[in-house]
């Protein structure tokens, strides 16, 4: 007996290297089988993340977009406000420090009494470095002086200016 589509040979001791030839091929078969269900697998496994990095880069791709927004916006409102371009600001770090250790003196945590109750040979204790909420308390202060202040015309000093010179000039004129 023999496969169908495959010659026979009927003799009894070929039979048995015919089935030992398709149990092999039965094996292989099975072996590949299992190799292409892992590969599938892992494709899959690759795939579901690929999906994953997608949506992620879309969220960040959005968020991105909603902090480049967020700036243009702060950027336009620092320009009509103080009338300042921040594209083109270039931080002076020794003058931040500086100012920023005389607001911290000004705004010292000592109180009058503690200052006052000093003898006049008594040093004032070294500053401690500036933390964090030290310097959001120090920036809701200045901008909340800024606020009680109303609307500053910031052309003000030249416009004096200018009309001293005119009262000067017509001082002149008048007197010869």
């Amino acid at each position: 007996m023999g496969l169908p589509g495959t010659r026979s040979n009927n003799k009894p001791g070929n039979a048995g290297g015919v089935e030992a030839e398709i149990g092999k091929l039965v094996t292989e078969r099975t072996n590949r089988l299992e190799n292409i269900n892992s590969d599938e697998a892992g494709l899959r496994s690759l795939r579901d993340r690929l999906s994953e990095l997608q949506e992620k880069r879309g969220t960040h791709s959005v968020r991105q977009t909603q902090l480049q927004l967020q700036i243009e916006h702060l950027a336009e409102h620092v320009m009509e406000r103080y009338r300042l371009d921040l594209r083109a600001f270039q931080p002076d770090e020794p003058a931040h420090e500086k100012v920023l250790h005389a607001q911290f003196k000004r705004f010292a945590k000592d109180s009058v009494a503690a200052v006052v109750s000093r003898g006049p040979d008594e040093e004032t204790p070294p500053a401690e470095p500036a933390t964090t909420p030290d310097v959001e308390n120090l920036v809701a202060d200045l901008t909340r002086q800024l606020e009680n202040m109303g609307p500053v015309n910031l052309e003000a000093v030249q416009n004096t200016t200018n009309w001293k010179s005119v009262i000067v000039f017509s001082k002149r004129r008048t007197t010869t």
